[in-house]
Parts: C-alpha cells; structure tokens; sequence
C-alpha cells in the first residue's frame, strides 16, 4: 500500500472515522483504524468500538494511490502524528513486517502496525429503501430531544430516543421519567414505517459527525442495527432492545395558567436564582409565583448561603388566580434552550402536574417537565 494524500484532508477524515474507535479494549485491535485502499483510487477508513461503526470513504483530487493494500494503524497515535506534522501532503507507505513509513515535510516516521487478521471488520448493510431525511432536521431533532433521555443505566430502554416514520411523519420522544421531549416533522415523501429506540449518546455522535446542512441522510434499519449513511460517510450504531412507554398520556391538553416569555429573559432569570447553589451537582429547585397580574416571582434558598428572588413580567398571560408550582432549575432551563424561537409559552395545570413548553416558531415540538416537591 503506498499513497500520498493532502494533510489537512486526511486529518478531517481521521477526526470523523476516530468517532468510533475504542479508546481503551480488552480487543486491541478496536483501538485502531482499518486502512485499505483499492483500484478505483479510493481511501477507506473503518473503525469500531463493538457498539459503533464508522467507514469513511476518500476520493478526492488531492489523493493519488500507487499501491492498493490494507492496514491497520493504531488510532490515536496515528492521529496525532498527522495532526503534528509540518508538510502539506502526506506520503503512506506500507513496509515490510507490518511498519508504516510516513513522511511530511522534513518527517519521516516509522511506525508499527496491528495487526490486520485481528480485525472483526463491521458489516455496513444498507436498506434498498431507506428514509430520506434532511441534515438540518435531523440535528434539530438530535438537539431538542437527546437531552432529555435518561443517564442511568437501570433503566436502559430511557437511555435511548424513540424514533418513528409514519409515510411522511417523524416522530422523537425521548424522556427520563423526570421530563420529556416530543418533536414531530414532515419529511419531504413518504416511506416505510419505522419504531426503533437508538442510543442517545450515539444519536448525539451522529449529528456531531454530520458537517453540512445541506445534504440527504439516508437511514436503514438491518436487524438490530441502523445505518446513516451521508456524503462520504457510514455511521452505524446498535439499537436498544424493548418497546417505549407510550407518552403521550402525559402531555396535558387543558392548562390553567399559561404564561408567554420572551426565552432569552427567562433564561436569565432562572439562571440568576440558581447562582447560590452550595453544590453545583445538585438540583436547584426553584419556586415561581403567578401572581393574577401575571408576573412570575422566582426564588431560590440555599441553608448555607442564603435566598435569591427574582421577577419577570410576560409578554401575555392568563391566570385567574395566584398560582404557586416548583421546580428543578436545570430541567426547565435544558426545555428552554431546546426552542430555536425568541419567544416561548409555558402552560401549568395544576402545582402537582407536569407543565409543558412551545413555541410557535418551533411547529412540532413539545417540552414538559415535572415540578417537584417545595421546601
């Protein structure tokens, strides 16, 4: 194997196919990435991490192949190596008993390789009909729902984003028991329907992975996998076993207060009554106040340090009579920087009862967190 390649092109396609790669393995082999290249001048990097795979195909002007071949260099060291050199191109050659030399510049490294045969290379199978969806809406989707599944293992089926396709609807759900996220779009034609729960984490990794947000992505469902396939890329992650609760029981529909902010504003506010938390672990709980003018009065108290209050008035309201519910500070503020819009309605029921977030600048998505004990 011997080919020369631009060194700012190779490091970005090192950066994406590293995504995968296990940092630490009882499996050595998965700490590495899989190079090969072939005779239609084309370079291709493959890793896994047993739970993600990534394939990067290069073809590109800037890379010019003598020698097909395959390889296996180890990940991070490889990585910065051609992070730290100097040249603009890079020169690959593959050596005798398994080294690699790689010259830049005034560089010339020798580096020695895993070895191939202990690679369980991935299988990247592909749906002949795949859901098409647009890049930018699906790391809107990523963004306004991941947050909100759950961090602890005990429940595994909650550490996953319910994802569905019904003809030309696409429906996330995600929740920790504690709040939920809810968005739905229009995708631009209708496909085959589709109910899976992927991890969150990997579903995060996926939107990071994705440069442009112009481009197809183009998901298959292959046993208990799903690919995403984009430009030059193959992402494809296991799925999580189990069926979702059904949510939609509780989204309340009927509200007593409801309660219109400018986002920014109220962000603030809950952030400044935050600031006297003794432990930046713990939950923040804040109380909020309506009063029948509608303005909010948030408080916070800390044993140790002392009892912050803040008010905001809101841009529209409804409420009868006072009202009083509490609430974790981070839940809410997380539900908020969901919305891309300026402008965001918080709806309350009852002060023992899930409220919920929306805006009508963000059509399809619906927050809701629950209040918690007062003090």
């Amino acid at each position: 194997m011997k080919f020369t390649i631009n060194r700012n092109l190779f490091l970005d396609k090192i950066t994406v196919a590293q995504k995968a790669m296990a940092s630490r393995s009882n499996m050595p082999a998965l700490t590495g990435i899989l190079m090969s290249c072939n005779d239609k001048n084309e370079l291709i990097m493959t890793t896994s991490n047993g739970e993600t795979a990534i394939r990067v195909v290069v073809k590109n002007p800037a890379l010019t192949i003598e020698e097909v071949g395959i390889c296996l260099v180890p990940g991070r060291i490889f990585g910065d190596l051609i992070k730290k050199l100097a040249g603009d191109d890079v020169e690959i050659e593959l050596k005798e008993d398994n080294i690699l030399r790689i010259q830049s510049g005034n560089s010339d490294v020798t580096l020695n390789l895993l070895d191939v045969e202990d690679y369980p290379e991935p299988n990247f199978e592909a749906n002949p009909d795949p859901v098409i969806i647009k890049s930018s809406l699906l790391k809107e989707i990523v963004k306004q729902t991941t947050f909100a599944s759950s961090l602890i293992d005990s429940k595994p089926i909650l550490t996953g984003v319910n994802l569905k396709v019904d003809e030309n609807k696409i429906l996330a759900v995600s929740t920790d028991s504690f709040r939920l996220s809810k968005r739905t779009a229009l995708l631009d034609e209708s496909f085959f329907g589709m109910n899976i729960i992927i991890p969150a984490r990997n579903f995060n990794e996926i939107a990071k992975t994705i440069e442009s947000d112009n481009v197809p992505v183009a998901i298959s469902i292959v046993s208990n996998k799903i690919l995403f396939k984009f430009d030059d890329v193959m992402f494809q992650t296991r799925l999580l076993d189990g069926t979702y609760p059904n949510t939609d029981r509780l989204i309340p529909t009927n509200f007593s207060v409801v309660l219109k902010f400018d986002k920014q504003d109220l962000i603030s506010a809950i952030d400044r009554v935050s600031t006297l938390s003794s432990n930046q672990n713990a939950t923040t709980v804040v109380k909020m106040v309506v009063n029948e003018d509608g303005t909010a009065t948030l408080t916070s108290n800390s044993p140790e340090l002392g009892t912050i209050k803040d008010s905001i008035k809101p841009l529209e309201f409804k409420a009868e009579k006072e009202f009083t519910i509490y609430f974790s500070a981070s839940y809410f503020l997380d539900a908020l920087r969901a919305f891309y819009s300026e402008q965001v309605t918080v709806k309350f029921t009852q002060p023992i009862e899930p409220f919920i977030l929306e805006a009508e600048n963000d059509e399809g998505l619906v927050e809701l967190v629950l209040p918690m004990q007062g003090a």
